[in-house]
């Protein structure tokens, strides 16, 4: 009978160091192997009994865990801010490592971070290449207006990157030589890279494992088709979140706390975050009220004692948890009406001013 061991993997580009322990904490055998997937599969099939294994979260670990899932009995990834706290030591080697790896996982005292399904994150990997060309984009947009300033050439803010004005400011007299070339060239990169971002979209929108599920998410008022594809493609599985709290945080939409003898002092957002959905959440809380009445509400209530960003970061938060309760659920959203108790109607009905209010 074979016996159920424990393997700590140390994860690196070029070379994958291992530790194999038994369930006394016996070290077995540890050595490393090439990070390539045929000799991956050589080395999982030389373990015969089942095992159980932990890899740290590097750049490059989502592959490497899609080849040892078949061999694994369970195989974890750690998180990677309690696993560098974890390996935090005076005496540091990657062979260290890979033993300290093996002992979490023999005790199961590790936090473990989400792996998406290899589907789903090839889709993020297309939507996360879209964000950045839309960032090259304003890169080149900026980089034409600077030259025009740097050489004293009066254009119109507005509608220099229309294509009208474009035909016409290229024509003009002052516009020649070396700024003329600048000019072309970021014109012509800026409507390359729109072209390509808005075909990556139009396939991210029309694909048949987010198309059902993004219509679900579009029926909040206020989200758009980017946020509920942001949201698809990042959080995958939903249901991963204990609370909407949790989905919150994961957002980075939680401030840091310090209090002390009766004072309370707020600090700024958490960097532990997934900084794709905060940027574009924060930038919905913006917008979206102009759309959803309920959330229109919660920016009037914050901005009587608080600054625009920070009431951004409330109507986010209500948002987080719209979208939570409808991916959940499964089901359109459906505007809940505000619940009366009967103090309240009592109270309202006798009060002149609410009377009064109602005619």
């Amino acid at each position: 009978m074979n016996d159920h061991h424990y393997i700590g993997l140390d994860v690196h580009k070029k070379w994958i160091f291992y530790c194999v322990e038994n369930e006394n904490g016996k070290v077995l055998d540890e050595g490393r192997f090439p990070a390539e997937k045929a000799e991956i599969v050589r080395w999982c099939e030389t373990k015969k009994g089942p095992w159980d294994g932990l890899m740290e979260a590097t750049m490059f670990s989502a592959w490497i865990y899609d080849v040892m899932k078949p061999f694994a009995a369970d195989l974890k990834v750690g998180h990677p801010y309690v696993m560098k706290r974890t390996l935090a030591a005076k005496n540091k080697s990657d062979r260290k490592d890979a033993k300290r790896f093996a002992d979490l996982c023999r005790c199961k005292v590790i936090r473990t971070s989400y792996v998406m399904e290899p589907s789903l994150r090839a889709l993020r990997r297309q939507m996360r290449l879209r964000a950045m060309l839309k960032r090259q984009v304003h890169q080149f947009k900026n980089r034409m207006a600077a030259v025009l300033m740097e050489t004293g050439i009066a254009y119109d803010a507005r509608k220099l990157h229309g294509k009208r004005y474009y035909s016409q400011l290229i024509r003009r007299a002052d516009v020649e030589g070396e700024v003329a070339e600048i000019v072309q060239f970021c014109r012509e990169r800026i409507q390359q890279l729109q072209a390509q971002q808005n075909k990556i979209f139009r396939k991210l929108e029309k694909h048949q494992l987010l198309q059902k599920r993004v219509e679900l998410l579009r029926t909040i008022p206020g989200v758009g088709r980017i946020t509920a594809l942001t949201w698809a493609l990042e959080v995958g599985d939903p249901t991963r979140f204990p609370s909407s709290s949790d989905a919150i945080s994961y957002c980075g939409l939680v401030r840091a706390e310090n209090q002390t003898a009766g004072k309370e002092k707020g600090g700024p957002l958490s960097k532990t975050r997934n900084h794709h959905l905060q940027h574009v959440l924060i930038e919905v809380g913006h917008l979206a009220p102009r759309f959803n009445h309920q959330l229109a509400a919660i920016q009037a209530k914050e901005a009587m004692t608080r600054k625009p960003n920070v009431v951004a970061i409330a109507v986010a938060r209500k948002i987080v948890e719209y979208l939570m309760a409808v991916d959940r659920s499964g089901k359109p959203f459906q505007m809940r009406p505000p619940v009366v108790t009967e103090a309240s109607s009592d109270a309202g009905a006798q009060s002149p001013a609410a009377t009064s209010s109602k005619i």
